[in-house]
């Protein structure tokens, strides 16, 4: 029955009501995603899990290892896979196992991060491939990380999004930060300082490294801030950013983003200075923001902690 339901949500047909049926152990369900196309395959895991009774719930696993890369494909075998990785997990850190492969993989939803759906207008936790054997953990260490997260942010656990702005973005729901967190917000940027550039990097675990937007939520994330959106792209939307015109509009904790469609992210300090993992090769740094772009012209700026 349940090989039949999901068959029936691939398929695009209305799965069968069964009041009877219970899933205590969902896992059992072997489903493969096999031909997905990057995060557009996401949308597949949401018709299963629409295709399964109301009281189905999706079991909570936990990573067994600091640094553990979520991907947005799985990566296939012989091929180098950092092209993919969209994130790094943390140990103990819980996560929802959405479905799982055959050949060892496991599609996962984390809470601690966000992403936009262009196709419904919503903000969603994030999802990604990573090895099931990498899922078990201490389940009271996970509770601890848990209650741990502050929960500020847009989407689900940091409060309904709001309809979009006139200008088209929707702005996220605000609330008040508990106090300091602004002050450890700019410490922890600059903890970084000297940490390679690595692509989707977040510098958990040995093999350090954070890309421009992953600096963001390794920072955010070191002080228990949550619902995190990942790409330089989210946090521009996330912070409803407008056209950087004069940097003296700026205040620290601020965030500067290259690019109408973001594609770099900087966070500002103050005294005109800003920091960032500018590209491969480099490492965190901190720089002049006038020295750093000559124009304002292709920039803007958002406020992620209030």
């Amino acid at each position: 029955m349940v090989q039949a339901m999901l068959a029936a949500a691939l398929l695009g047909l209305p799965p069968r009501a069964s009041a009877a049926l219970k899933l205590p152990d969902i896992t059992n369900i072997t489903v493969s995603f096999e031909g997905t196309n990057g995060m557009a395959g996401m949308a597949v895991a949401d018709e299963v899990r629409d295709a399964l009774p109301g009281d189905a719930v999706f079991p909570a696993y936990y990573v067994q290892q600091d640094g553990l890369d979520l991907y947005s494909k799985k990566p296939r075998p012989g091929k180098n896979p950092a092209s993919l990785r969209v994130t790094q997990l943390y140990r103990n850190e819980p996560v929802r196992q959405l479905a799982f492969t055959k050949d060892g993989w496991s599609l996962v939803e984390v809470d601690r991060l966000t992403q936009y759906n262009e196709k419904t207008g919503a903000w969603e936790s994030a999802k990604g491939w990573v090895r099931t054997d990498s899922l078990g953990g201490d389940s009271s260490a996970g509770a601890r990380w848990q209650e741990s997260r502050v929960w500020y942010g847009p989407g689900p656990g940091g409060g309904p999004v709001p309809e979009a702005s006139p200008m088209g973005t929707p702005e996220p729901p605000r609330a008040e930060p508990p106090k300091g967190l602004l002050d450890a917000f700019i410490q922890s940027l600059l903890s970084f300082r000297g940490t390679p550039y690595k692509w989707g990097g977040t510098s958990p675990g040995r093999d350090g490294g954070v890309d421009c937007s992953g600096l963001i939520v390794a920072s955010l994330t070191r002080i228990g801030f949550g619902r995190i959106p990942r790409t330089a792209a989210d946090q521009q939307r996330a912070t409803g950013a407008q056209p950087l015109t004069d940097p003296r509009a700026l205040k620290p904790g601020d965030l500067v983003f290259v690019g109408r469609r973001a594609h770099h992210v900087l966070a500002y300090l103050g005294g005109g200075k800003v920091i960032e993992a500018p590209k491969r090769g480099d490492v965190v740094s901190v720089s002049s923001l006038r020295e750093r772009f000559g124009s304002l012209a292709n920039l803007s700026y958002g406020t992620i902690l209030p």
